[in-house]
C-alpha cells in the first residue's frame, strides 16, 4: 500500500492496464492542502521534521491552500481498501473525490 500528496499534474496519472490486470486498485481525493501540525518522517525512531509539502512523483513543492491529490494505492488481492488518511492534509472539504477503479 502506499500513500501519496501529488501535485495536480501528477494527480492525473492513473493506473496502466498492467497494474490493473494484477489487481492493483487506487482512490484519489483531491483537496485543498493544509500542512499537519505533525509533518514529517519517521528515521530509525527518531522524528525528522519536514519544513513544507512537496509532490511525492516530481518533488515540486505543494503550497498549503492549493489543489493537491491525495493518493492511496493497494494491491486487492493482499488486502482490503485501506482507511482514510487524506483528512491529515484536509484544509477544508475535499474538492472531488473518486472511488476505487476496479
Amino acid at each position: 500500500m502506499t500513500r501519496d500528496l501529488l501535485c495536480q499534474k501528477c494527480g492525473k496519472r492513473t493506473l496502466t492496464p498492467e497494474d490493473i490486470v494484477d489487481g492493483y486498485r487506487e482512490r484519489k481525493v483531491e483537496l485543498r492542502v493544509k500542512k499537519p501540525e505533525q509533518h514529517g518522517l519517521h528515521i530509525n525512531g527518531e522524528f525528522m521534521p519536514m519544513v513544507g509539502m512537496t509532490c511525492d512523483c516530481c518533488g515540486n513543492p505543494i503550497v498549503e491552500g492549493s489543489i493537491a491529490v491525495a493518493r492511496t494505492c493497494w494491491q486487492s488481492c493482499l488486502e482490503g481498501e485501506p482507511a482514510f488518511w487524506e483528512d491529515e492534509f484536509l484544509g477544508v472539504e475535499p474538492v472531488q473525490a473518486s472511488k476505487p477503479k476496479d
